[in-house]
C-alpha cells in the first residue's frame, strides 16, 4: 500500500481543524506526530474521514489516535457503534445550517473545504449592500467614540461567543438604525 506523504496528511489536518472557529492550529511538532501515526493511510481515505468527523461532531479531535481509528475504522469498512439517541436530528440540523460543507480559513482568508481546498470565489455573493454597510460603519463608530454603549447588563465582551445577548444588541441597534 502507497503511503500518504506528509504534506498531504498536514494539508487535511490543516482543513480539519480550520473547520473549527476556536480551534488553534496544530504546532508543527504536533503535526509530525500526527502525520507519523497516520501516514499508512490513504490520501483519500483520510479526507472522506476528515469530512465525516466535521460533519458528525461539533469538536475536533484531541487526540491523534481518535482520529486514527476513525479514519482506520472507514477504511476497514468495519460497522460503526450505534450512534447516540438523537445523534440523526442533530447530525441533520447541522447540515441545514451548512449543507455545503464550506467553512471560512483564517490562515489563507478565503472559503475552503474540509480538506484545505479553497473555494471557487463568487465576488458578488458575500458583498455587503451599500447602504447596510454605511450604518454599520456609523454604527461602530458610535461605539469607539462612546456615544452609544451597551447596557451593563448585557455586556461581557468576550470576543468568542456566538449570538450572545451583546451580539444580539448590536444586531438591533443595526435594525433601528436601518429602519
Amino acid at each position: 500500500m502507497k503511503s500518504t506523504s506528509h504534506q498531504s496528511i498536514r494539508t487535511i489536518l490543516d482543513g480539519l481543524f480550520d473547520a473549527y472557529p476556536r480551534r488553534q492550529r496544530l504546532h508543527d511538532e504536533a503535526a509530525a506526530v500526527w502525520c507519523l501515526q497516520l501516514d499508512h493511510l490513504p490520501a483519500k481515505v483520510l479526507q472522506s474521514a476528515a469530512w465525516e468527523w466535521v460533519d458528525k461532531n461539533m469538536w475536533p479531535p484531541d487526540a491523534v489516535t481518535k482520529f486514527k481509528n476513525f479514519a482506520a475504522s472507514r477504511h476497514k469498512g468495519r460497522s460503526k457503534e450505534p450512534d447516540p439517541p438523537g445523534w440523526a436530528e442533530h447530525v441533520a440540523s447541522r447540515h441545514k445550517e451548512n449543507p455545503k460543507g464550506v467553512y471560512w480559513c483564517e490562515r489563507q482568508q478565503t472559503m475552503v473545504d474540509v480538506a484545505g481546498t479553497p473555494m471557487p470565489q463568487h465576488p458578488d455573493h458575500r458583498r455587503t449592500p451599500e447602504r447596510e454597510a454605511r450604518v454599520h460603519m456609523r454604527l461602530i463608530r458610535d461605539i469607539l467614540d462612546r456615544r452609544l454603549r451597551c447596557p451593563r447588563s448585557v455586556a461581557h465582551h468576550d470576543i468568542w461567543a456566538h449570538e450572545d445577548r451583546e451580539e444580539t444588541w448590536y444586531r438591533n441597534e443595526f435594525r433601528k438604525r436601518l429602519g
